[in-house]
């Protein structure tokens, strides 16, 4: 059985390299889905299969290219994966390039992304990963 550390290392080079299919082949049915919503035009959640696909495109119809590095990733429970990552993009109309710094609770469930939550900060995705154990503990 594959660690939930490979699936999330997995699921962040098929995104970066812009293969949706691979990407959703990763992802719940059901996935609950919470980006940062910094970023022009996000929504704060997107359900199921079908919203991962409307905020594929939302996010990244304005970048010309976009990579996303994992600075460390780390299984913090059963089901529970953090990642610090570096986010960079260059502008499809300006050219400019961005950079940003992000913290994603990834919260999986028999080898599929069933939550995925990022924040700007690393302290809210801690509280956020301990919510998600706890779900697990009183679920169980």
């Amino acid at each position: 059985m594959r660690r939930n550390a490979d699936i999330v290392r997995e699921g962040m080079e098929t995104w970066s390299r812009g293969d949706l299919d691979r990407t959703i082949a990763l992802i719940d049915p059901q996935v609950v889905w919470r980006p940062i919503t910094a970023w022009p035009g996000i929504q704060p959640e997107y359900r199921g299969h079908e919203g991962v696909r409307r905020f594929w495109s939302a996010f990244r119809d304005p970048w010309e290219t976009i990579t996303l590095d994992a600075d460390e990733i780390r299984e913090l429970g059963e089901r529970t994966v953090l990642t610090r990552s570096h986010f960079r993009g260059q502008g499809r109309a300006s050219g400019v390039e961005t950079e940003a710094r992000m913290y994603t609770v990834w919260t999986l469930e028999d080898g599929k992304l069933v939550r995925f939550e990022s924040f700007t900060d690393e302290a809210p995705a801690l509280e956020a990963a301990e919510r998600q154990e706890a779900v697990r503990v009183k679920g169980s």
